[in-house]
C-alpha cells in the first residue's frame, strides 16, 4: 500500500513537470512568432518607407501598428521570462 502510494505521488509529480514543460514550450513557441512577426512587419515598413511609398497617415498606420507588435512581443518575452525562473 506505500508503495503504491509512492508511486501515484510520483504519477502526480510527473504529470505537473510535464505540464509546465508544456508550458515553457508553448510561451516559446509564442515568443518566437511574435518576434519573427514583429521584425517581418517592421522590415517591410523600413522598405516601404525607404522608397518613398508610405503617405502621411500610411506613417501613422504603420506606427500604431509595430507599436501593437512591440507591445505583443514584450508579453510573449516576460510570459516566457516568467515561466523560465
Amino acid at each position: 500500500k506505500e508503495a503504491e502510494k509512492k508511486e501515484e505521488e510520483l504519477k502526480e509529480k510527473e504529470k505537473l513537470l510535464e505540464e509546465k514543460l508544456e508550458a515553457k514550450e508553448d510561451a516559446r513557441k509564442s515568443y518566437i512568432k511574435a518576434k519573427k512577426k514583429y521584425e517581418d512587419k517592421r522590415d517591410k515598413y523600413e522598405k516601404l518607407k525607404n522608397k518613398g511609398k508610405l503617405s502621411p497617415r500610411d506613417e501613422e498606420k504603420w506606427q500604431e501598428r509595430l507599436k501593437d507588435l512591440q507591445e505583443e512581443l514584450e508579453e510573449a518575452k516576460t510570459k516566457f521570462d516568467k515561466l523560465n525562473q
